[in-house]
């Protein structure tokens, strides 16, 4: 959603908090929204509800969207 179509402002996140390491440089920085922001917080991963495995969360820098919540594929999506 573009910025000026959101209820609040957006926010530069890290991607990687800066409590684990994460940089301030353009590479870790993402433009997201409040609501996002708030539910990432600090958390670099979390637990799968259908396998309970722990999964990293999702790196707009460096995870293909398609890839990284349809691993298997979307019927009717190409690629």
């Amino acid at each position: 959603m573009p910025d000026q179509h959101a209820e609040l402002r957006f926010q530069l996140d890290h991607n990687v908090p800066e409590q684990h390491g994460g940089p301030s440089t353009p590479e870790n920085l993402a433009w997201a929204c409040p609501r996002c922001n708030k539910h990432k917080g600090p958390n670099l991963a979390g637990l799968d509800p259908e396998s309970g495995a722990m999964t990293p969360l999702f790196h707009p820098c460096v995870d293909v969207w398609r890839e990284h919540f349809f691993p298997g594929g979307v019927r009717g999506l190409p690629g």
